[in-house]
């Protein structure tokens, strides 16, 4: 069964990698609003697992962060994209 993690105060430190025993391994910019940059950031955990969660960044000073709820298990994977170039 996936596991999930709701202690707010630990995902709040491990986005500004100030937890022990977690690493982020990926970070991406998901949507932006005026106000917010709404952020994927995917950790793993000193078990090995992975977790994903959703936050938003503050846009301006003005602004608060709002920070995830909860980080859900995920798992990695790989994907094959294929492009094209013009040949010259």
């Amino acid at each position: 069964m996936p596991e999930t993690i709701t202690d707010k105060e630990l995902l709040q430190r491990i986005i500004w990698n100030e937890a022990d025993g977690f690493q982020i391994v990926d970070e991406s910019t998901v949507d932006r609003t005026r106000w917010h940059v709404v952020t994927e950031t995917i950790f793993q955990q000193s078990d090995g697992r992975f977790f994903l969660m959703y936050w938003r960044k503050a846009a301006t000073e003005s602004q608060e962060h709002e920070y995830p709820d909860v980080a859900f298990e995920c798992e990695p994977y790989r994907e094959t994209i294929t492009k094209y170039r013009r040949v010259v």
